[in-house]
């Protein structure tokens, strides 16, 4: 006998830090169908010695003895936290990289909830897609999540790389890397598991070694190859199956792991500043230790009773607001002569494009995160950090990739509809050839990502999950699709 839909705030402890921007109203939502959140099912499953029911304490506790029989004779249960602890359909990923949306599954099983396998998800990507993900950049995700009235909340993360570090050096100046303080503050708002068991996959993946996906080959290959030193246990071409492994980033994601405070005042800030000294890129100890990721409105555009939401920053993601919504029939997709696309340069021309990712992440309890992931320029610097195995982030400029994200909800039934994520040159017409005929027509996410002609190899990918009965309430109306021209990996969990 195993539970089918609760998930284990039993086993949720976040470390006491400067970096714990936990809001307790998060822990006392309810689910759209009227019974508890995940948070709250987990701590009712106990019985009380004495409560509502008035009973002596020693009939209760033979009560809970026969229970604890009775539960036994049904075979073993697992925990919260464990792989198959929750049965039947527990959510939906689409990600531009396979194995970290293994990694993701495997949390949505366990009982997490979209931002638990959000923050796996993207530090595994800091491992398996290091071409565009890394503990040096950073991202902006749009959450939805209940607040203490068990209405749907809809913000947006801003812990983009777009803070200088200190000075210019004399390759310009660097980011302060944002990705664990940021990827902490979305789990402290909605998160279950422990903090410890979302960052184990990634170091694991790093320590032990992988083989290279095809998402990660073709990423280098469409770069013209990865910068010295970048893909520990693979030259400057690689490929696919090509077993790579990374122990300073293990070491890193160890330390991440302790808690992301280290990354800004600590011994993990100090020798990463020396690092940089040594790659000619200045790090001042008060920029490092005093940024913080930041909670925005999202921009907000209806859509007959339903609410589309969109990421407020970069400019490129807040773009796709007004566009979405002047486009009204899906027939209006930027690709005709009306709105033709702008010519996108060859690949050869600039490496303009990725250097980013995109991913979307809906749970069984009603939560979604909608995530683009960015390093400001493939590989960032290009130059790993001595004893730490992952790159600074340069400055976001013209050459950065653009990243467009939006999630659409219903306030009024509570449901989630659906989500487009897209990275790289021209996300936002591929977000708009994608997410119009999914979400403003009724073609399949499939066979929307299909017909996508923006972006490409090495530039814009987009990926797709359209629900238009909701989630949670209907996933079997869900289609989850990732780009065809992209190596990716869209999922159902559980189905």
């Amino acid at each position: 006998m195993r539970a089918t839909t609760a998930s284990p705030s039993a086993v949720r402890t976040v470390a006491a830090s400067t970096d714990d921007t936990r809001r307790p109203d998060a822990r006392h939502a309810r689910s759209p169908d009227g019974s508890h959140s995940p948070q709250e099912r987990q701590r009712a499953t106990g019985l009380r010695q004495q409560g509502a029911t008035g009973l002596p304490r020693r009939v209760v506790r033979g009560l809970a003895l026969a229970g604890v029989l009775a539960l036994a004779a049904c075979g073993p249960q697992r925990q919260p936290g464990v792989v198959g602890y929750v049965e039947g359909f527990s959510g939906a990923i689409v990600t531009d990289e396979p194995r970290a949306a293994l990694v993701a599954r495997d949390v949505l099983s366990a009982g997490g909830t979209a931002a638990d396998a959000a923050v796996a998800l993207s530090l595994a990507l800091t491992v398996t897609l290091p071409s565009s993900a890394g503990l040096g950049g950073g991202g902006v995700c749009l959450v939805v999540d209940r607040d203490a009235e068990n209405d749907l909340r809809v913000e947006a993360l801003d812990f983009l790389p777009n803070a200088p570090a200190g000075p210019p050096g004399p390759e310009g100046a660097v980011a302060v890397p944002a990705m664990p303080r940021g990827l902490y503050a979305l789990h402290a708002r909605a998160g279950v598991l422990r903090w410890e068991s979302l960052v184990i996959p990634a170091e694991t993946l790093a320590r032990a070694g992988f083989p290279a996906s095809r998402a990660l080959a073709s990423e280098v290959q469409a770069v013209g190859g990865a910068p010295p030193g970048m893909l520990r246990g693979g030259g400057a071409s690689l490929g696919e199956g090509q077993r790579l492994q990374n122990l300073d980033l293990a070491r890193a994601l160890g330390q991440v792991r302790v808690g992301p405070g280290e990354f800004h005042a600590g011994a993990i800030a100090r020798e990463m500043t020396a690092a940089a000294g040594q790659q000619g890129h200045t790090l001042t100890a008060e920029a490092v230790r005093d940024w913080r990721p930041v909670w925005r409105p999202v921009l907000r555009r209806d859509y007959g009773s339903h609410i589309d939401a969109f990421a407020p920053v970069p400019d490129s993601a807040a773009g796709l607001a007004d566009a979405w919504a002047a486009m009204d029939d899906p027939d209006d997709r930027p690709d005709g002569p009306g709105g033709a696309l702008a010519p996108l340069p060859d690949l050869s021309e600039s490496q303009r494009g990725r250097g980013a990712t995109a991913f979307a992440v809906a749970d069984s309890y009603g939560g979604a995160v909608t995530c683009a992931l960015t390093l400001n320029r493939p590989f960032g610097t290009g130059q790993p950090l001595a004893g730490l195995g992952f790159p600074l982030v340069p400055l976001p400029d013209a050459r950065s990739p653009d990243l467009a994200l939006m999630t659409r909800v219903n306030a009024n039934s509570k449901v989630i509809l659906g989500a487009v994520a897209a990275a790289g040159g021209a996300a936002r017409d591929a977000a708009l050839q994608a997410g119009l005929p999914a979400l403003k027509g009724d073609v399949g996410a499939r066979e929307a990502v299909a017909d996508v002609r923006a972006g490409g190899l090495g530039r814009a990918l987009v990926n797709v999950i359209d629900c238009p009965d909701g989630l949670p309430r209907a996933p079997e109306s869900c289609s989850v699709a990732v780009d065809p021209r992209g190596a990716g990996l869209a999922l159902r969990v559980g189905d």
